[in-house]
């Protein structure tokens, strides 16, 4: 990777060429991201420092299926009972970052019957820009429950209940991490995937975030408000039910 690959290559295509040629090396190969810029200084390095040049190209590959089903099971969309959730967290890894609140709505029949906010400590420190974005404080999560009572609690809410959420891949990968690291097992629930579902649902949109799916339908989505898993949660369920009536 010479420097035409942001963030990773860091020397111009001649170092390399200049180096490679000090070691006796007979050809250098360039793969950078998604790129071929550095072709043309290649090509006169090569004849500068008779090292043989191949072009080569790092490119990203998409499935060709999305993924927006996990745990998939027979059960009726229209008999079944949902859980629409979301989590904020400390940062983005499930395997450092922790837990910091559970929100989720309970819908069944067209109606909401029962909802959860649970603040959890995470008994670390959550960062400036952390509590900047969710509007949630050390000392809002000081005093909380620990992620293993939390658990329990959400376990118990949760039920066997199909499981919404927009970007499942990093909600249900914190959920299963954080069940793992207190004894548990991943979970077996259906999980439905909206930010999947809308990329196949409308692939025309350029963007499928959050509040671009609430657009979509004329939810209400407040930038100011969001990022809060109660609010993020409440919102979600009202996009989902008008998806869910697109799917019926």
């Amino acid at each position: 990777h010479s420097k035409m690959s942001t963030m990773d290559g860091v020397c111009t295509v001649d170092a390399y060429f200049k180096q490679a040629a000090k070691w006796g090396h007979k050809a250098f190969a360039l793969t950078d991201h998604e790129n071929v810029q550095a072709f043309p200084e290649a090509q006169e390095a090569m004849k500068k420092y008779g090292v043989k040049a191949l072009y080569g190209c790092e490119m990203n590959m998409v499935d060709d299926q999305l993924e927006y089903i996990y745990n998939p099971s027979d059960v009726e969309l229209h008999d079944a009972t949902y859980v629409v959730f979301d989590f904020e967290t400390t940062g983005l890894s499930a395997r450092y970052d922790r837990i910091i609140e559970f929100g989720a709505v309970k819908f069944k029949d067209g109606m909401v019957i029962d909802s959860m906010d649970l603040l959890i400590d995470p008994e670390i420190e959550i960062s400036r820009f952390i509590q900047e974005k969710t509007h949630i404080t050390n000392a809002m999560v000081k005093g909380q429950k620990k992620i293993k009572e939390a658990l329990a609690i959400m376990n118990g809410f949760i039920g066997d209940s199909i499981l919404v959420s927009h970007n499942a891949s990093f909600d249900i990968g914190f959920l299963n991490e954080a069940f793992i690291n207190n004894g548990g097992k991943e979970i077996l629930n259906p999980v439905i995937d909206t930010l999947s579902l809308s990329r196949y649902l409308f692939p025309n949109n350029k963007s499928h975030t959050l509040g671009s799916l609430c657009r979509q339908f004329d939810v209400s989505y407040d930038e100011n408000v969001a990022h809060r898993a109660d609010y993020d949660a409440g919102v979600l369920n009202e996009a989902w039910q008008a998806m869910l009536a697109i799917l019926l």
